[in-house]
């Protein structure tokens, strides 16, 4: 089968959990069929404009760069004005549209497979429902309803009420319209999209994002009578993450017997830096991947994950799970839908610094008694979630139909 791929962000310039799922996608994929890769490129002069194909790593990679002010790879860096002009280019841009219809003109895949555009443009979801090829959208976050991707717990009156997010909302539920099938990683994420009215048309699922089943533990470190236990924030050192919230829990939990790793980047890694200072049970060991990430997760006995902020499915607990690493999480979007409550780790209510404590003192109390019992439910909870079974999965939905889209001269039939 021939399967074009669109996303904004794949390697070299992958940066956040989502780019690496579409990655795992890509090379399981890519294994028993024809994958087009279609991406942005940076600003290498006027060139760029135009799609580039290359052969990467067993697939072809068609790489443009979307006309704007300026590179989706480089906004971090940009000032909030700025962004503003950006994500009003980027809703609209038709350059994108047009380089993304004339690739799929050209190549005439069976199946195409659309992720985040953001950055790329939100035209070419309107154009790939026009082309009449079988399409999948798989949603990673909440980008199309609030376009900063952060959505707070406690705002949701703001969300639904402010102006200028209800004429966003209007525009991208007009351009994504009704894609012929849309993937969810949480149940979170489609009941949040079904609120809003998005993809009424369209036939829908639940599909957890793949957890990579290469690098799982085979045995469970058992801890020694008194081994400090050992707590792992791995992700960005943002407010939204909740990691500022971590550092006031702990300011306020007294155990003397636990230790706190945290390993990421970005704008509050000066808070995390006094945090160390004044207590010496806090570790930061700056950002991590590779084996320094993987040595991470071999010292520690918890993950957690702080949120603030709804999120779909953070990856890391994925990461977590398979490894047989309990996870203590908040309990908002889908960061919890993973986690059994004391089976495979514990929720607790985001942003209370109480019940968070509460949440870590049951991991502490049972750590030297039943960690054996957590790690092992920790593994089986996630074992059918392999990138294999997702791929076979995403597929069978669509073999039925290709024959049958092929001989009505490229329209899906209803």
């Amino acid at each position: 089968m021939k399967i074009a791929v669109i996303a904004s962000l794949v390697k070299p310039y992958a940066r956040g959990g989502a780019e690496v799922v579409v990655q795992t996608i890509i090379d399981e994929l890519k294994k028993e069929n024809e994958i087009i890769v279609i991406t942005i490129s940076p600003w290498k002069g006027f060139i760029s404009l135009s799609p580039m194909k290359t052969y990467e790593d067993g697939v072809s990679v068609y790489r443009f760069y979307p006309f704007n002010i300026f590179s989706f790879i480089d906004i971090n860096a940009k000032s909030f004005f700025l962004r503003i002009f950006w994500h009003i280019l980027d809703i609209c841009n038709m350059h994108s549209a047009w380089a993304v219809f004339k690739i799929l003109e050209k190549e005439k895949p069976d199946v195409v497979m659309v992720h985040s555009v953001k950055g790329m443009g939100y035209t070419i979801p309107f154009v790939v429902q026009r082309t009449g090829i079988l399409n999948i959208f798989t949603a990673h976050d909440v980008q199309l309803i609030v376009p900063s991707g952060q959505y707070m717990g406690g705002e949701e009156s703001n969300v639904k009420k402010k102006f200028l997010l209800r004429i966003y909302r209007t525009l991208t539920k007009f351009l994504f319209g009704s894609p012929w099938y849309v993937v969810y990683p949480s149940r979170f994420l489609r009941d949040f999209y079904d609120v809003y009215g998005f993809f009424q048309r369209s036939k829908k699922n639940i599909l957890p994002n793949p957890i990579d089943a290469c690098v799982r533990h085979n045995e469970i470190h058992l801890l020694q009578k008194d081994e400090p236990i050992s707590f792992l924030y791995l992700g960005q050192l943002e407010g939204h993450k909740g990691i500022l919230f971590l550092l006031e829990v702990f300011k306020n939990w007294h155990a003397p017997d636990v230790r706190l790793m945290i390993a990421g980047s970005g704008s509050r890694e000066d808070a995390v830096r006094v945090a160390c200072d004044k207590d010496s049970r806090i570790s930061f060991f700056g950002y991590t991947s590779g084996s320094s990430r993987e040595e991470l997760f071999e010292r520690t006995q918890y993950i957690i994950v702080p949120s603030v902020c709804y999120e779909n499915a953070p990856l890391v607990i994925g990461e977590a799970l398979s490894r047989g690493i309990p996870v203590i999480t908040a309990k908002i979007g889908g960061a919890y839908e993973l986690v059994q409550d004391e089976k495979n780790g514990w929720v607790f209510i985001p942003g209370d610094t109480e019940d968070c404590i509460r949440a870590l003192f049951e991991a502490h109390r049972v750590a030297h008694t039943r960690y054996q019992e957590l790690s092992l439910c920790a593994k089986d909870s996630v074992k059918k979630y392999t990138v294999q079974k997702y791929c076979e999965q995403l597929l069978s939905i669509t073999k039925d139909h290709v024959g049958s889209i092929a001989n009505t001269g490229g329209k899906i039939r209803e």
